[in-house]
C-alpha cells in the first residue's frame, strides 16, 4: 500500500493560479487537495479531478479571512456541489478563524443545496484510515 497524501494548493492570492493545482497532481499525486479554488478555471482541471476521484477539501471561514474569496455566494464549493465533486467542507485552522465544523456548515448552507450526508461520505471514504 501507497502513501496516501494531502496537499493546499492556491490558499494565497499571490499563488492562486491553475498550476499551483496542476504542480500539487503532478508532484505531490495527493488523493486529496485543500482549498482548489481557481479549479474551475480550467475545465480540463475538473474532469481531471473527477476521474481521479481526488477530494477537494473546502474551508469557506478561512477562505473568506483570508481573501481569497470576496462573497461567499461565489465561493467554489455551490459549483463542486453542481458537478458531482468529491468534496469535504473543513475548518482549516479553527483557533486562528474561530470556527467550527458545525459553523463551517452553518456557514454555506444558505446558498446552496447543501447534501451533508453526502458530504459526511465523502469525507469517510476519503479518509486517510488504515483499512486491513
Amino acid at each position: 500500500m501507497g502513501c496516501a497524501t494531502d496537499t493546499k494548493s492556491d490558499e494565497d492570492l499571490s499563488w492562486r493560479r491553475l498550476t499551483s493545482i496542476w504542480d500539487a497532481l503532478e508532484y505531490g499525486r495527493p488523493k486529496r487537495i485543500g482549498h482548489a479554488l481557481c479549479l474551475f478555471d480550467d475545465p480540463s482541471l475538473v474532469t481531471y479531478i473527477l476521474d481521479h476521484d481526488i477530494h477537494i477539501e473546502f474551508c469557506p471561514t478561512s477562505n473568506l479571512r483570508v481573501g481569497t474569496v470576496k462573497e461567499l455566494a461565489d465561493h467554489p464549493i455551490y459549483r463542486a456541489i453542481g458537478c458531482g465533486l468529491n468534496f469535504s467542507i473543513n475548518t482549516d485552522d479553527p483557533g486562528q478563524f474561530e470556527c467550527t465544523l458545525n459553523s463551517e456548515f452553518d456557514l454555506v448552507q444558505p446558498f446552496g443545496a447543501l447534501d451533508s450526508s453526502l458530504v459526511f461520505e465523502n469525507s469517510r471514504r476519503s479518509a486517510f484510515a488504515f483499512r486491513n
